[in-house]
C-alpha cells in the first residue's frame, strides 16, 4: 500500500497588542489528503450568515443550508433569524440546532438534504417564552 503524501501546516497571526505588531507562528503539524473522491459535507456556523453553511467536499463555494441572512424561509412564511449550534446524526440525514425564529425560539429537526438548503423543519418543538435568544 502506497503512502499518502503528507504536508507541514502552519499558522500565522498578526499579534497587533504589541508594540511592534509581533508574528506568532504556531508549531508545525503534518497533515495528509485522500487520494480518492471524499464524499459527504462539512457543516459550519457562518457570521456572515447567521447560520449554518455547508461546504461540499467536491465543491469551491458552500452554500447556505439554513440561515439568517438572507433568511431560510419556509412554506408557512417563517422565517429564520439566526442559528449556531448544532449537531448532525451520525446517518448524514437530520440536524438538531436551537434556532431562533419568527415562531420564536426553539429546537428544530431538519433533514438534510442532498441538494442545496435545507429540508422543512421535522416538528419543531415549540418556542420557549424563556429562552434568550442566540446560542
Amino acid at each position: 500500500m502506497a503512502t499518502r503524501p503528507r504536508y507541514p501546516w502552519t499558522v500565522d497571526a498578526l499579534d497587533t497588542s504589541t508594540t511592534p505588531a509581533t508574528v506568532l507562528r504556531s508549531a508545525a503539524i503534518e497533515i495528509g489528503f485522500s487520494r480518492q473522491d471524499v464524499k459527504g459535507a462539512i457543516f459550519y456556523w457562518s457570521t456572515t450568515s447567521a447560520g449554518v453553511r455547508r461546504g461540499k467536499i467536491p465543491r469551491r463555494t458552500p452554500e447556505n443550508h439554513i440561515v439568517g441572512k438572507p433568511p431560510t424561509t419556509y412554506s408557512d412564511g417563517d422565517k429564520v433569524k439566526c442559528v449556531a449550534c448544532r449537531v448532525v446524526s451520525r446517518d448524514g440525514k437530520y440536524m438538531a440546532a436551537p434556532v431562533s425564529a419568527d415562531s420564536g425560539n426553539s429546537l428544530w429537526i431538519l433533514g438534510v438534504t442532498t441538494s442545496g438548503g435545507s429540508g422543512s423543519p421535522s416538528a419543531p418543538s415549540a418556542p420557549n417564552p424563556e429562552a434568550t435568544g442566540n446560542s
